[in-house]
Order: structure tokens, then sequence, then C-alpha cells
């Protein structure tokens, strides 16, 4: 994906006229996919690409936009046994080895602890930049801003010395989501940070200033925001913003008052790049063109990358493939969206375990909320839990929840109840009548991350309504679609009272949920609020997986005759698919297609 546009931006007066190009690359949301064991993405992936532009730009800039140590199995046992005093951290001698330039921090990267951050980034040979975080005590990790100085290569050959500006940001509700982690860190408003960081980076004289903003795009500059990239993109003295976090795939060319942004995916699937044409000389420059990419990592991986990344401390491996227990059933994501998810079944099980001996006396009705997290989509037909049965190890409950959020649970009214689930719904697309033409059911421009289920009461999706809200949560004006909404096979009423569980992150999110989770106390007790992942651990050492029928969490229902697509991975079983299977087309991108009918 490429987008060019002319950009005219001055911040001194020319006096000897010369030109010059900067490319300007970044990785983001890499969560610890260093290699190319998947069908795609992977830094391995991308180094391909950064070498290739090395080669054509003379002038190159590399970051990162955070999120890079946390989202594997080897991410947990690194963490979980530590670093030698001679270890280098896999990803730390990647970035290393392709020679990053600077980079900031995202929230998964606090996961495992400061102590722990702080070993692993002993090694960095590149600078680290946060504007709007900072410790409460030992010694800083990173500096507010980035000055970087370097020579650059104009189209006569000529060299001239530029200082490009660099700050990073993350979401102020990084210390919510990780309990504890609000005792060693401070956060502040993204906006206003990195007002005051251009602010300083142009009076110390920047040529250029580049924003990595580890936040979705965020039109709204609500204060705390936890995605604004597109805010910092309309600052006066940005040139360039990398955005992440939502794991988007996202390119927007730069117009007047606005700098261009870049998002690139997940998991190495793509790598973003701006590329700026200079006009000047002398410290002052002017931005005459642009041109915003996100380029895919399709490449063969690089051999040499690949043997960096694969070390893992002594007994790790062995650790990781040692069974938990044996599970009778295949466990896939591949029509997770459709609402059947063995995995998600079996998260369900242990919060359910987990929620009657925490909280034995509890006379709430509980409801359990949970999201898919590998549903193809953005991340290609290889992106989905597909687990075998028989043994279930360590390392595959990492595939199933991939993230450390801790468990929560809060209080709900039946009609909060049904709002969250019509915010979920908006997953799928408008099917009014029964149409000539077969259309898609699911709207590819909302992550399936976002797509919440509920085990606990039973419902139906009515896709000849249309939605309550929109993919970004905002009110529609419609009614909704959520239909027969029941709990133990009587309807929900409005005030009754539930105990809703969910996680860390949800509950402190902004976007989609946030009106119904913001300002809500976890009513867990603090010992309660575990890492789902050891809490689904502990379950199955204890307990046999559920065994049985498969049953959807929710129902579909559209006209009769109404024919939709879904794609899916070629290796889905077709018979887990709740609606009738009537074609299938392997596609140019390796999906599956299914043409289906209700």
């Amino acid at each position: 994906m490429q987008i060019r546009s002319a950009t005219h931006r001055n911040y001194g007066r020319v006096e000897q006229v010369s030109t010059l190009e900067i490319a300007i690359l970044a990785t983001t949301d890499l969560h610890m996919q260093l290699g190319d064991d998947l069908p795609g993405g992977g830094l391995a992936r991308i180094a391909p690409l950064i070498a290739a532009a090395r080669e054509r730009h003379a002038n190159l800039l590399l970051f990162d936009n955070g999120d890079l140590l946390q989202g594997t199995p080897q991410a947990d046992e690194i963490a979980r046994a530590g670093l030698g005093p001679h270890d280098v951290h896999p990803a730390i001698a990647a970035l290393n080895r392709l020679r990053y330039d600077a980079a900031c921090l995202g929230n998964h990267d606090f996961t495992y602890g400061i102590a722990h951050l702080r070993r692993v980034l002993r090694d960095a040979r590149y600078q680290l930049t946060l504007a709007n975080a900072g410790l409460t005590d030992g010694a800083p990790l990173w500096s507010d801003t980035v000055m970087l100085r370097r020579r650059m290569r104009d189209a006569q050959g000529a060299d001239h010395m530029l200082r490009i500006g660099v700050f990073g940001v993350l979401p102020p509700q990084t210390t919510e989501w990780e309990p504890g982690l609000a005792r060693h860190l401070q956060t502040e408003d993204v906006v206003r940070a990195a007002g005051r960081a251009v602010s300083s980076l142009r009076a110390r004289g920047a040529d250029l200033v580049v924003a990595l903003s580890h936040g979705g795009p965020g039109e709204d500059a609500a204060p705390r925001a936890e995605n604004a990239a597109a805010c910092i993109a309309a600052l006066s003295g940005v040139d360039a913003v990398i955005a992440g976090h939502t794991h988007e795939v996202l390119v927007r060319p730069a117009a007047p008052g606005r700098a261009a942004l870049v998002m690139a995916g997940f998991g190495g699937s793509h790598l973003a790049a701006v590329t700026l044409r200079l006009r000047g000389g002398g410290g002052a420059w002017q931005i005459t063109d642009s041109i915003a990419e996100a380029r895919p990592a399709t490449v063969p991986g690089c051999a040499r990358l690949r043997a960096t990344v694969s070390w893992l401390p002594q007994g790790t491996r062995r650790r990781l493939d040692a069974a938990i227990c044996r599970i009778g059933t295949r466990l896939s994501s591949h029509f997770a969206l459709l609402g059947v998810d063995h995995g998600m079944r079996l998260v369900e099980s242990a919060m359910r375990a987990h929620a009657a001996e925490t909280l034995p006396h509890c006379n709430l009705p509980m409801i359990f909320a949970q999201a898919p997290f590998r549903t193809g989509g953005r991340g290609g037909p290889g992106h989905y839990v597909d687990i075998p049965s028989g043994k279930l190890s360590r390392g595959d409950l990492s595939r199933i929840y991939p993230f450390g959020n801790h468990a929560a649970a809060i209080e709900l009214t039946g009609s909060e109840i049904a709002q969250w689930l019509e915010r979920a719904a908006a997953l799928f697309t408008h099917l009014p009548d029964a149409p000539s033409q077969t259309g898609p059911l699911i709207d590819p421009d909302m992550p399936g991350f976002q797509f919440d289920v509920m085990s606990g009461v039973e419902y139906g999706v009515d896709l000849s309504r249309a939605p309550a809200f929109d993919r970004c949560g905002r009110p529609t004006g419609h009614p909704g679609r959520i239909v027969g909404l029941c709990h133990a096979g009587r309807p929900v009423a409005r005030d009754q009272r539930f105990l809703v569980f969910t996680n860390s992150y949800r509950l402190n999110s902004g976007g989609v949920y946030e009106t119904l989770t913001r300002g809500r106390a976890c009513l867990l007790p603090e010992p309660a609020q575990a890492r789902v992942r050891d809490i689904i651990a502990r379950h199955l050492m204890r307990a046999a997986p559920p065994r049985g029928p498969l049953r959807p969490f929710f129902r579909l229902h559209a006209p009769p005759g109404t024919k939709v697509w879904f794609d899916t991975a070629p290796e889905a079983d077709l018979s887990n698919c709740p609606l009738p299977v009537m074609t299938t087309e392997r596609r140019d991108s390796g999906f599956l297609r299914l043409g289906l009918q209700f």
C-alpha cells in the first residue's frame, strides 16, 4: 500500500538550495514474532525489506514502535527463567543486528515488570524514548526525546548534517492494565506530552521530527485518550507519524496541516515507510514531497536473523514442550467469528472454575466475556489457533491466550449486557434483504480482538437489523440487533444484575466498550486477579478439558436465502461451520472463501 502526497513544511529560511531524500522505516507490534516460522510476517521477513531499502536509499532511519518483548511462549519463558549476565535478549539482539536508530516502548513491553525490562534493555545499542511516561524510582531507561545527528547525502553527492528529533508515546492506561505497575510508572496525556516534545525538539534545532505513537489513529483528543496518533499528526512541527497498538494496516498521506501517518499491522506483517524529499540547506529544510507506504513482508526470511533470534535459556524448550494435559479434540479458531471456538470454551471452563474458587459466596449470576485473538484477517490465513488433539503443551497455551491480561470482574445490569453485545455485533454486515449478490458477512475493518462473546447467557444476532453501534463504538441511532437474550432460559430483565468476568485490558481500555467499563472497580480480590493464561494452566492441571459437542456462543439470523461469504484457513474443518457451506474457493490471499447461506 503506497500513497504519495505533495507537502510543503518550511521551518526556516533556505540559503543554499540542495535536495535530498530520507527514508523513514519502522516496525510496530512485533510481539516477539522475530523469525519466519509462521506462514506470514515476522521480523526475519522484514529484514530483507530493510536491506533492500538500505541499498536503494543513501539516507535511512529505522525505528521500532513498541510491543516488541511480549507475545510468544519464548517471551514468557525468557521472562520466567531470566537472562544470565552475558545473555542478550533475542529481540534486542535482532534490533541491534538490523541497526535500529531508536525505539519507543508499548504497553505490553511492561508485562513482565520493570526489573525484567531494565535487564533486557541493558544491551540495546539504539536509543529509547517515551515522552509521556516516567519511572518513579531507579535510573531512567529512556529519554523524553531523542535527537539523532546524521550525515545525509544530497542528490549531488554532498553531505549535510541533519538533526532528526524523535519522540515516543504509549497509552496512559498502561499503568492500569498491569496490576502494581502504577507504583513504578507514571503516565500522562499523549497529546499534551507530544506537544511538549515537539516544542523541545524544534527549540533545539531539529530539522525533522518523527513521532512514534504506540496508539491507534484516534481522531478524538479527549484527555488521556488511548489512541491519538491522528491528533499528533496534526501538531505543528511533526513531519511523520508511526502508529500502532491496534494492529491495523493504515496509510494516511501528508496533507496541509497534517503529517503522513502509517500503521504497519502486527507481528511483522508489514514495514512502515515514509519517504521525505527535502529542499534546502544551511540548517533550513523544506519538505516538498512524501510517499507513505505499508510494505507487506512476504519475501523469504533472512537466515542470519533467524539464527540470531532462536536462542532460549537452557531447559526452556523442554519446559515449553512439556505436556500440561491431553485434549480429545482439535482446538481451532477458524470459525471463532461465527461463535464456534474450542479454545475459547476451554478458557471459559477455566474461568468458571476460578470464579467458583475465588468467589464461593457470590449470589449474582456470572457471565464470562472474552474475545478471540487469532482470527485471520490482517494477520493472514496462518493467523489462527490450530492445535491438534493429543498433548497440550505450555507453549500451546500462549497460542490460545497470547497476552498477559489479568482476570477482572465488574457488576453490570441486563441493559448493559445487551449494550455490550450490541457493540460486539458491529462486526457483522447489515443484511436487510436476501440479496441477489453474495456479500461479506464480516466487516474487515473491525479487528477480531474487539469482538467479545459472552457465555452464561443465550442470545442471537439478527443481521436484518442495522447495528446499534459502529465498529468504533459510536451509536448509530438504530435500535440494535441482539435478540432472544436469556439467562437460565428466561429473558434478561433490564435491571437484572450480573457479575461479568473480563480482563484487565478490557476493563481499563478505551474504544468499543469504554463507556461500559470506565471508572468501574474490579470486584475480584487482588490475589484472584491472576494472569488469565496462568488460570488456564492451573485449571488444566487439575481437571480434564471440556468434552462433548461444540456449542456456538450465539446464533446468527438473516432473511432466508441470504448468501454471504466468509474467509477462513484452508485447513478449517468445515463441519464446525455453524452455517451451511454452499461453495468453497481458494483465494490468491491464501484464505479459503466459503459461500454460506441462511
